[in-house]
């Protein structure tokens, strides 16, 4: 509904499933941006939550929908169980790119927290 009411439903396409299920759903170089937002659905079942595996399967799949000049951004929760390893696997996997293949990558978070705290991953793929 509000995408529709910003006139900006034809232009975004949500898919309410797994992330590891992206490259079904698109075609290589098609998308300008991919958004995760990883870790699980606040006030729902902490049990349901993204995992390391699925999540670097679906980096994969954007890295290849993305069209030249197309950004990534992924937001990692590494304080619940699983969430720190799936954030450093994360990180390690846009540092990869940023050092293979010219990718530009930047990470926003705040320092020196009592607990994990989440963070912010931008990527601009090369090109365009």
């Amino acid at each position: 509904e509000k995408l529709e009411s910003a006139g900006l439903a034809e232009r975004v396409t949500l898919l309410h499933r797994s992330h590891a299920t992206l490259a079904e759903d698109v075609e290589e170089g098609s998308v300008e941006v991919v958004m995760f937002n990883l870790g699980y659905l606040p006030g729902q079942d902490h049990g349901t939550t993204t995992r390391e595996r699925e999540t670097l399967v679906a980096l994969e799949a954007a890295e290849s929908a993305l069209c030249p000049g197309g950004v990534l951004s992924v937001v990692c929760y590494p304080g619940h169980p699983g969430g720190d390893a799936e954030a450093e696997a994360v990180e390690a996997k846009l540092r990869e790119l940023a050092r293979h293949s010219s990718w530009r990558v930047a990470r926003y978070g705040m320092l020196e927290t009592k607990s994990p705290a989440p963070f912010l991953l931008v990527a601009r793929k090369p090109g365009g």
